[in-house]
């Protein structure tokens, strides 16, 4: 793996995380480091699976191409699933709302 491919592999993520979390609507529970770092990892999958499969290190464009499509996928799913509320939570966030509660879990008093 080239100089070249790794800072691209950067590039692209770092790029690919930012614009994820600009593009998808709500509110995010997912850090800005986490979908950048995601993204970024995802891009440095995508040039070693384009190593794996012989593709020579000088064609930018498919290894570009290989970066963009898996760090996209990556980063949106992060995104989506962090913003996910779990039932159990869902339930213990409304019982402490109901008593002005600041602890996610119930407590038993003995």
């Amino acid at each position: 793996m080239s100089g070249s491919s790794l800072l691209g592999a950067v590039a692209i993520g770092t790029t690919i995380g930012l614009v994820g979390r600009l593009v998808l609507p709500g509110p995010k529970a997912a850090s800005v480091w986490l979908t950048i770092a995601l993204g970024v990892a995802a891009a440095h999958l995508g040039t070693i699976g384009v190593g794996l499969i012989g593709v020579e290190p000088d064609a930018w464009v498919t290894r570009s191409v290989a970066q963009v499509c898996l760090a996209v996928p990556v980063v949106v799913l992060t995104v989506v699933a962090a913003g996910r509320v779990l039932p159990q939570e869902g339930a213990a966030r409304k019982v402490n709302r109901a008593t002005g509660g600041t602890s996610r879990t119930m407590s038993r008093e003995s």
